[in-house]
């Protein structure tokens, strides 16, 4: 087995400290604790920096809630007039609103087999977890709740939205801690769990690498169109630049992580075609992600995802 090979199977095997199989309970805490730690430090000193503000300002309130009467001034429109405040005064007033701010952002996560890859210090799946982070702490700056589901082939972890710091510090942990029982992804199950329990006007913040043929095939097209009619909705897709390319280093013998195929290539014959068609995939699902009503990111893993986002998001204040 080539040097490369070796490297390929390390970099698809997540440790064992990450399985859990052979870490003591005590000491995964322990580690897991100084992980979500170091996930906080780094989101907010992007918010500091960068996202101050943004998160904010991109996306509108559910709508209009009544704040307050005050005496009618010439120039305002007829339909605020509240008539019964005016037959009681014998003079006209008029009802005040404000856009109702509070949200809900569901976090939907990604957690199959191909987010164990990883060839920058950190898994794909891990990255996705910091981007979590990153966005349920800009949630809860502007007080709006967080909550997630996490989903392989099925379900793997469902959170509640609520507001707060903790809140968000509890879904770091619990992602930190969780194991994946599933074999593949499912994203339109997903995305039908999100659109039963969601009230309109939420934001949902799907993070995948959107892998394997079912990605490209759009199953679950359908199900995100329908979220986004009533919600906001980004397709952030995260990944490891390394997938898209196949080192020349004698013959490999690769297993897809989602179904579990094996074959045996040559990448000085096929690496060009290889990076073509991952091109051409990649391609094929932004369209549909963006034709389904989604804002789509790219999210490598080889950078911070706190610029990108940020500029996602003043480009949504712009459009508004």
């Amino acid at each position: 087995m080539s040097r490369f090979a070796d490297r390929l199977l390390d970099w698809l095997s997540p440790p064992a400290a990450l399985l859990g199989e052979s870490e003591d309970p005590a000491v995964a805490e322990a580690r897991i604790r100084r992980e979500v730690r170091a996930i906080e430090i780094r989101a907010r000193t992007a918010l500091r920096e960068r996202m101050t503000g943004d998160f904010r300002s991109a996306f509108r309130g559910r709508g209009l809630e009544f704040a307050s009467i005050r005496a009618y001034t010439p120039g305002d429109e007829v339909r605020l007039i509240d008539w019964n405040v005016t037959a009681r005064r014998g003079a006209p007033y008029v009802k005040e609103f404000v856009e109702e701010r509070e949200r809900t952002l569901l976090i939907v996560l990604d957690v199959s087999p191909s987010g164990a890859f990883g060839t920058t210090g950190r898994s794909v799946r891990r990255f996705a977890v910091e981007v979590a982070g990153l966005l349920g702490f800009s949630a809860a700056a502007s007080n709006d709740r967080v909550g997630a589901i996490a989903f392989s082939d099925r379900t793997e972890y469902l959170l509640q939205p609520a507001r707060g710091d903790a809140h968000v510090l509890r879904l770091l942990h619990d992602l930190l801690h969780l194991r994946p029982r599933g074999g593949g992804s499912d994203l339109g199950g997903a995305l039908e769990h999100a659109a039963r329990t969601l009230r309109g006007g939420s934001i949902v913040a799907v993070i995948s690498d959107f892998q394997g043929d079912a990605a490209e095939a759009g199953d679950w097209q359908p199900a995100l169109r329908r979220l986004a009619v009533a919600h906001d909705v980004l397709a952030l897709h995260v990944h490891d630049p390394a997938q898209a390319r196949l080192p020349d280093d004698g013959l490999l013998t690769i297993e897809d992580a989602e179904s579990g195929r094996v074959v045996t290539v040559d990448p000085a014959a096929i690496g060009d075609d290889f990076a073509r068609e991952d091109a051409r995939r990649g391609q094929a699902v932004r369209r549909l992600l963006r034709a389904s009503g989604a804002d789509y990111l790219s999210l490598p893993s080889d950078a911070p995802a706190a610029p990108a986002l940020a500029r996602l998001f003043r480009l949504r204040t712009q459009r508004r």
